[in-house]
């Protein structure tokens, strides 16, 4: 009797300290990965996680912001014929004409503002709509060029509709650029943009407050990339003046479009 009471209490001495031993070894795991969030930086704290709250309620009202802008400025009443676009088209390239020799910029003759394509015709059906968003904002945009001052308007390039990305450059005219992909905050079916690349020269104040206008306006507009390139000029002296020296200036912009997408 003896023996079989001491064989039933070391049996269950034996599952007490095997439950102990588990015990320990899911306290041990507990710990690390106790250890590992607290290397984390920040660590997930209740501070934090509040900050992360109070941030996502920005980031929504900023989208809602965005959205609303892009509505705006997609508003309008779009040309039906290629014809109307054409007519469209011109209306914008003679304001652009008139208002740059107005400020003093010069132009080259004839400046088409990125659409010598259709100087004589206006755009195909297919392309219509994607022709007409892209003359509103160019629009907007050397608006906001010819008001920052600039010298001389070198050109005004967009993307060749429906070859966006490809890397094929048009030889017949000069309207169209090819950014590279890796300058580009768009992501196909998430962020629609319309690209577009100004040269002009001028001081570094005119690259200021150009950019500076691109930072405020209603419609959104992100800048990608800003290329700086002196412009050869004769001096008599050894020494220059370089707040007054002339550069040539290529800023790439990118224009967000409202698209279906996640709501806020």
């Amino acid at each position: 009797m003896l023996a079989g009471v001491f064989a039933a209490e070391l049996w269950l001495l034996r599952g007490a300290q095997q439950r102990a031993d588990k015990a320990l070894a899911v306290l041990a795991q507990k710990r690390q990965e106790h250890d590992s969030l607290a290397r984390q930086t920040p660590a997930p704290t209740a501070e934090y996680g509040t900050w992360i709250a109070t941030e996502t309620v920005k980031a929504r009202a900023t989208l809602a912001r965005l959205q609303a802008n892009l509505a705006v400025a997609d508003n309008g009443a779009e040309p039906q014929r290629p014809t109307d676009g054409y007519f469209a088209l011109k209306e914008i390239w003679q304001k652009l004409a008139r208002r740059s020799a107005e400020a003093g910029v010069k132009v080259s003759a004839g400046e088409k503002f990125s659409f010598a394509s259709h100087a004589r015709e206006g755009p195909a059906a297919e392309i219509l709509p994607v022709v007409h968003r892209q003359g509103r904002l160019t629009e907007r945009l050397v608006k906001e060029l010819i008001d920052a001052g600039p010298e001389k308007l070198l050109a005004v390039k967009r993307e060749e509709p429906g070859r966006e990305g490809s890397g094929r450059e048009t030889a017949e005219t000069s309207d169209f650029h090819v950014p590279a992909p890796a300058l580009l905050v768009r992501r196909p079916g998430l962020v629609e943009t319309d690209a577009f690349r100004m040269e002009f020269t001028g001081r570094t104040s005119v690259l200021r407050n150009f950019l500076r206008a691109l930072a405020v306006p209603v419609l959104p507009v992100i800048v990608r990339s800003v290329e700086v390139e002196p412009v050869a000029v004769s001096v008599s002296t050894d020494v220059v003046d370089t707040s007054h020296t002339v550069s040539k200036f290529s800023v790439l912009m990118e224009v967000p479009r409202l698209a279906a997408g996640p709501k806020p």
